[in-house]
This record gives structure tokens, sequence and C-alpha cells, in this order.
């Protein structure tokens, strides 16, 4: 009798972990099917593609734009990289516009390269993604870092689990909200 007390608490243990393995796996699966990826054009543009190729949508997408050779996981340091980057093409673009720099060369790039840099992103925000794909404009000219963009991507799927898929094609579990409402990337909404 004890034996098939202990048996029956095995197998109990067992289909358990059976379960909790098909579940992540499906969670996974579902994870899967969203991806990044940029083509880059002759003029050293790139279209970043951020492609949904589930059945239903995915919820607070934040596709990001980071060097070649950043190699952190750490959403804050991704978050802290990307803003950087984005404020410094939002200030290069607010001095020239309000004439607070009578040769944009003081402030790191000339008139046509701050034209350029008018239709870019380095952190793109969707509330959602439907099946299917979307797009936006990056400057892939990372020449002070000897490198290139590679874009990446953080998002919510259907069952409220966060994901991040890195640059390098890798998929992580990862909470990202709360980090991204602290450093008021994102504003608390219902």
């Amino acid at each position: 009798m004890f034996i098939a007390n202990i048996c029956s608490v095995i197998l109990l243990i067992l289909v358990a972990l059976t379960f909790l393995t098909q579940q992540r796996s499906k969670q996974q699966t579902a994870a899967s099917k969203i991806a990044t990826w940029f083509n880059e054009r002759d003029d050293g543009v790139g279209q970043c593609i951020v492609s949904n190729r589930n059945d239903f949508p995915v919820y607070n997408i934040f596709t990001f734009i980071i060097p070649n050779n950043f190699k952190s996981k750490n959403v804050k340091r991704i978050f802290a990289h990307v803003i950087k980057n984005q404020d410094d093409l939002y200030l290069n673009q607010q001095l020239l516009e309000k004439n607070e720099c009578n040769d944009p060369e003081q402030v790191g790039v000339g008139i046509e390269q701050m034209n350029r840099e008018a239709n870019f992103k380095t952190l793109v925000y969707f509330e959602n993604l439907p099946p299917g794909d979307k797009d936006f404009l990056f400057d892939n000219n990372y020449s002070s870092g000897h490198g290139h963009g590679v874009p990446g991507i953080f998002f919510t799927d259907n069952q409220n689990i966060e994901w991040l898929r890195f640059s390098d094609g890798s998929l992580h579990r990862k909470k990202y909200i709360k980090t991204a409402t602290k450093l008021a990337v994102l504003f608390s909404h219902v």
C-alpha cells in the first residue's frame, strides 16, 4: 500500500511536469512567430520590419535599434542606450529648427544629415501589432561605434507574457513594461 502511494505521487509529479513543459513550449512557439529584421538600402538607410506570424495580435511592442556589438540583455541598459540615441537625433533637429546654432556642423552633423535624420527612429512603439508586418526607417550609420545597427524587439503576447527578441535572434522571457514606465518611455495606461 505504501509503495502504491509513492508510485501514485511520482506519477502525479511526472504528469504535472509534462503539462508544464507542454505549456511552456506552446508559449515559446507563439513568441517565436514574432520577429524583426532590416533591409538596408544603397543610401545607408535601414528599413526595419516588425513581423507577427501568429493568428492573434501582440501588444506593447518596442522595436529598438542598437549597435551590432551591443551585448547586454539588461532591459534598463537597452532602453538607456536607445533613449540616448533617440534624444541625440531629436536634440540635433531641435537646435537646427530653432536656429540656436548658425553652423549645423557644431551639433555634430550637417544639414543634409539632419534632414535625413528627421525621419529616423531608434525606438518605435506600437500599442498592438495584428498579424502581418509594419516597418520604419532608421539610420544604419554607427560610425562612432565602428559597427552597424541591428533591430531587437520587446513585446507582450496574448497570454500577457513579456518577451525580448534580442538583436542576435535569441528569444527570452523578459519583463520590460515596469522599466519602460519608470524610464517614462511608456506612460501608464489601461
